[in-house]
């Protein structure tokens, strides 16, 4: 039996070594994965920041008050149903 002859595989592109992802801690300044609430060091919550967001101002006063009620409620008749009446397709 004769062997076929082994076809080459097309070569592998070669990416850039990925790198783990790090959050550091604003109390201790350790590097703790970017998956990970605390910090493994000193335990403080870690709080991650896009760095183009600005930091939260000041809320203003108007916002603080309660916001007005946007819907209302329909009022509809209530009529008692009787013995025989039909109420969505059914007695």
């Amino acid at each position: 039996m004769k062997k076929k002859p082994l076809k080459k595989k097309p070569a592998r592109k070669k990416f850039p070594e990925k790198k783990p992802l790090y959050a550091k801690c604003p109390e201790c300044g350790y590097e703790n994965p970017i998956n990970q609430i605390y910090c493994g060091q000193c335990a403080n919550l870690i709080i991650l920041k896009r760095q183009d967001q600005e930091p939260p101002s000041e809320p203003d006063e108007e916002l603080e008050e309660e916001p007005a009620d946007l819907t209302k409620t329909i009022e509809s008749p209530t009529e008692e149903l009787t013995t025989g009446t039909t109420f969505a397709g059914r007695y």
